[in-house]
């Protein structure tokens, strides 16, 4: 019998924040998995490749995360496989803040039509998608020159300290 061919991957780049700071590496995704499912999926570590942890110079060829100690994940391009193709439908788009230790991520999130935001986070499990997010010092208006433009968000709930609308 002939062996299954070997799963093709993708490599993704992204900044992962951490209580350290952020770090930047690439993870590998299987070529058709979009990279929130991979990422509620990868186990309790998160791998990296070529990581760069802050104020170091020059990337370490493998680091292990412990997914406790992801506060959210941010793609560096845009990724046509964000999220899986079956959660698109008629949704509407959601203005929310995500209260972090390190501050206020601003941004948008998808939501079913005619479902309230707090329904919607109750069916939430680790993640949290958010679209043109914006990290906001604590204390910082949200066009404080300090406001970091992210782009895409995947936030891990665990450590989220609230969210509002």
């Amino acid at each position: 019998m002939a062996a299954d061919p070997p799963v093709q991957l993708r490599r993704v780049s992204v900044n992962v924040l951490t209580d350290i700071g952020w770090i930047r590496g690439v993870l590998h995704v299987p070529a058709l998995q979009a990279l929130t499912d991979y990422l509620h999926v990868a186990g309790p570590v998160l791998k990296l490749t070529a990581a760069e942890l802050p104020g170091e110079f020059g990337p370490r060829a493998f680091l292990a995360l412990p997914r406790a100690a992801v506060h959210l994940v941010t793609p560096l391009l845009s990724d046509a496989l964000l999220e899986p193709l079956g959660l698109i439908g008629r949704t509407v788009p959601r203005d929310v803040e995500c209260v972090l230790p390190g501050g206020v991520l601003n941004g948008r999130m998808d939501v079913l039509v005619n479902v309230r935001v707090s329904d919607y986070l109750k069916q939430q499990t680790g993640l949290l998608l958010l679209h043109d997010a914006v990290l906001v010092p604590p204390g910082k208006p949200r066009d404080d020159p300090a406001a970091e433009g992210l782009g895409h968000a995947i936030v891990n709930l665990e450590h989220l300290i609230g969210i509002s609308e």
